[in-house]
């Protein structure tokens, strides 16, 4: 027996079309902390689970910023000032 991914499953099952099977595998894929889970919001091979509410919850399950980039107070501390290019 070999382990086939959540993600995998997810995708095989958006591919055929069964919006269920692979709503349920996203899920799972969620509750397992996978990585690709972080790619939820913007990957387009989502696309058609994209205003299902089953979707929706586990895009909001995953407590994603609205935002659309870090806020200013989270890159104040670690900006590197500039520093000049050397001459070639």
């Amino acid at each position: 027996t070999e382990y086939v991914s959540s993600v995998e499953l997810a995708i095989t099952y958006i591919a055929l079309g069964d919006k269920e099977k692979a709503l349920s595998w996203m899920e799972r894929t969620v509750d397992e902390r996978r990585g690709w889970a972080a790619y939820l919001r913007v990957h387009p091979i989502v696309d058609p689970l994209r205003g299902e509410p089953r979707f929706e919850a586990i895009i909001n399950r995953m407590r994603f910023d609205s935002s659309a980039g870090p806020s200013p107070s989270a890159t104040s501390a670690t900006t590197i000032p500039s520093r000049p290019v050397p001459a070639a």
